[in-house]
């Protein structure tokens, strides 16, 4: 049982990568696109939305991003590194580097937890490398497709583990959220905890 457990959660991280990458070798059928954009539109779960809100907000804060955020995407990512407080930071290469993990932390946790992404966008990481790329006096010109992909495993991967390390914030964090009497103060509190 344990081993089939194992052989599903490394599917689902297979096909969170896919997603990221934007592409999967096989290709969906029309079906299957149908019923993935239908299950967007008119599924709603706030369970797993608040777990993915949490998980966002969860990584911004132990990466010290300071964005209260709960559903990230490119251009807020974007904005951080032409910020003049501290958009120096966002420019390097380990700016960059957490910018993609704080993007990719929804897909984390809702890869993890379920075997299709509804709320979480695995596109917005790699969004955020070419805006790079587009972007004059970056570095990330030189980079290559290769270059990114390993780049957006590594931050998927760096995503899952923060957010493994602290399940018990997390849980408690998405629950507050849930029930709507969440601010940021009681979400810092929540997550101040277990980090001291």
């Amino acid at each position: 049982m344990v081993g089939a457990a194992a052989a599903a959660a490394k599917e689902t991280a297979a096909g969170a990568m896919d997603a990221v990458r934007g592409r999967d070798d096989d290709g969906p059928s029309a079906t299957q696109l149908v019923a993935a954009g239908l299950n967007r539109l008119f599924t709603r779960d706030v369970t797993r939305e608040c777990q993915c809100e949490a998980a966002s907000f969860t990584v911004a804060y132990l990466l010290g991003i300071p964005v209260f955020s709960l559903t990230p995407n490119a251009l807020e990512a974007i904005k951080l590194t032409k910020d003049a407080e501290v958009g120096v930071t966002y420019q390097t290469a380990n700016g960059v580097s957490k910018l993609l993990v704080w993007l990719l932390a929804a897909v984390a946790i809702e890869s993890n937890n379920h075997r299709q992404l509804i709320v979480s966008d695995p596109r917005q990481a790699s969004a955020l490398l070419k805006l790079l790329r587009k972007s004059a006096g970056e570095d990330e010109a030189g980079n290559t497709a290769e270059d990114d992909e390993l780049r957006l495993r590594l931050a998927l991967s760096q995503a899952q583990d923060l957010l493994q390390k602290y399940p018990d914030a997390l849980e408690q964090l998405s629950q507050r959220m849930e029930s709507g009497a969440g601010t940021v103060g009681n979400c810092v509190a929540i997550l101040e905890k277990p980090v001291r």
